[in-house]
């Protein structure tokens, strides 16, 4: 059985098993509350359309530069989705590779990610296993919710219901402050690591993409709460 140390950070720098139960609490964390935000989007774009008639034929204040950073988030989206499958297939067939009689298998690393093996750490490769098919399902809810938001927005746009903004405001103010929580959880240990093996410091936020595509998924996240802030304000 394979023990996947962490997500985050190159072979040189492994973290404790402790590291990737935190990570699964956080893309935890990040299901529920993806899940929460669709299946509220979902529910009132039901409700706007059955109940309201199409009123209002010109677009809303920002409306062009919404279109762009949400385009821009749901590039970010697939890269998470990406990138999370590409963890779940690695660890996959690394533990069958070990299920299969391999007494030494070779330290694998695809990305971010790193392995290795060990019998003390046959917990820590459940912890794994379950952080990377969570943090898989976490990446598509993400993604879906970008696109359930855009279209309640769409139908708030067409419906002249400005009011409903408030709700679309609260869904993604809630979506970037999982973002940024985590983001900020997994770029500390990765700095902590660093220093631990004198890498440079800073060199771990370009250089892994668990941590790039959190920062950037944040980042849109917050420009699309801020955008369509001011969109609320100024109807």
């Amino acid at each position: 059985m394979a023990a996947f140390l962490t997500m985050i950070g190159s072979p040189d720098r492994l973290q404790p098993a402790a590291v990737v139960q935190q990570l699964y609490y956080a893309n935890v964390v990040g299901v529920v509350v993806s899940g929460l935000v669709l299946v509220a989007c979902l529910s009132t774009l039901g409700y706007i359309v059955w109940k309201y008639e199409q009123r209002r034929h010109n677009l809303l204040a920002l409306h062009n530069l919404r279109s762009i950073v949400l385009l821009v988030a749901l590039l970010i989206g697939i890269g998470e989705i990406g990138h999370q499958w590409l963890a779940v297939d690695r660890l996959g067939r690394v533990r069958v590779d070990c299920t299969g009689g391999t007494k030494r298998p070779e330290l694998h690393s695809t990305q971010s990610e790193a392995f290795t093996t060990g019998q003390a750490l046959l917990d820590a490769d459940a912890v794994a296993w379950k952080t990377v098919t969570v943090g898989f399902g976490a990446a598509w809810l993400g993604l879906l919710v970008h696109l359930g938001v855009a279209c309640l927005v769409r139908a708030i746009e067409r419906r002249d219901k400005c009011g409903l903004l408030y709700a679309v405001v609260a869904a993604e103010g809630a979506q970037s402050i999982v973002r940024w929580c985590k983001f900020k959880y997994i770029n500390d240990v990765t700095d902590t690591g660093s220093r631990a093996g004198s890498i440079p410091t800073g060199s771990s936020i370009l250089g892994t993409p668990e941590v790039f595509l959190t920062l950037a998924g944040a980042l849109a996240a917050t420009t699309l709460t801020t955008i369509d802030g001011f969109t609320l304000y100024m109807e």
